[in-house]
């Protein structure tokens, strides 16, 4: 018994192999990062000082709450490209835990 019966003489829209290719995936994923992507809720940054992090496509990121301003880094420090936030979410000021360099929402 087939789960989703296709009538025979209904094509695939996509090919099968357009799930397992490396090629047609990389496409995909380059076409993905020129789209704008939900991270979290305006709620879930409430707070002076409350951040999530997490990766997007490889990518370190962080958004954090800057007095109600909320803004997204890389979350990697400049100097010596260590992660700035290991957690992914809490309530602290922007600081590389390396050297202790602070950030502002500059």
């Amino acid at each position: 018994m087939e789960v989703f019966p296709l009538a025979k003489n209904m094509k695939l829209s996509i090919p099968f192999e357009c799930y397992t290719n490396k090629v047609f995936f990389e496409k995909d994923m380059n076409t993905l990062k020129k789209n704008w992507h939900f991270v979290c809720l305006k709620k879930d940054l409430i707070n002076h000082n409350d951040y999530i992090s997490m990766e997007l496509f490889n990518i370190p990121i962080t958004l954090q709450n800057f007095k109600g301003i909320i803004k997204a880094y890389i979350n990697i420090c400049p100097h010596r490209y260590n992660r700035i936030r290991s957690k992914s979410k809490g309530n602290g000021i922007l600081r590389c835990l390396y050297h202790g360099w602070t950030f502002d929402n500059d």
